[in-house]
């Protein structure tokens, strides 16, 4: 595959100094792996409870949407309400406090109902699949694909892939 990997550098070579992949909203890593490259990457992020490992895939996919991806998350844990409103607030620089607890300024309300239009009106899609939404089972990979195959992102994200199950029993 010589020719292949000649061809690829070309394509590579058109774009100098820009970033290949996917924006992650990060800048220290985009300049490290050069974005999420599709049919590329695989990222897993471990750690302890509580250390901001959904906020960073949000943030990963958010930034990823903003910038005209489609995007698909699997979020195992917190409801399509929640994972939305993180979204939200990354998007809108509105105040979670607003969206979850009703404690608006006068601008802010104005600034969400304007980017909650704009997230109707845009052309790439952000779809959030929790359990609940398919019948309270964890996902599979045959679901997974299945739901890859249906919404064809550009960028898939799972939240809480411990609590995936085995598409068939071992």
């Amino acid at each position: 595959y010589a020719g292949d990997r000649l061809e690829w550098a070309r394509k590579i070579a058109q774009h100098e100094g820009e970033r290949l992949g996917i924006s992650t909203g990060f800048e220290l890593l985009d300049d490290v792996l050069g974005g999420l490259l599709p049919g590329e990457d695989l990222i897993v992020i471990m750690a302890r409870p509580g250390q901001g490992k959904s906020w960073t895939i949000d943030k990963m996919l958010a930034t990823a949407w903003q910038n005209g991806e489609s995007v698909l998350l699997y979020s195992g844990e917190m409801s399509e309400m929640q994972v939305g409103a993180r979204i939200d607030t990354l998007l809108s620089n509105v105040s979670i406090n607003s969206i979850t607890k009703g404690i608006w300024n006068g601008a802010q309300l104005e600034k969400y109902e304007q980017h909650i239009q704009a997230m109707t009106e845009a052309e790439n899609s952000l779809v959030v699949v929790t359990p609940f939404m398919i019948g309270g089972k964890n996902l599979t990979p045959a679901m997974l694909d299945s739901m890859v195959s249906k919404y064809k992102p550009t960028v898939v994200g799972i939240d809480q892939l411990s609590l995936m199950n085995e598409s068939y029993p071992s």
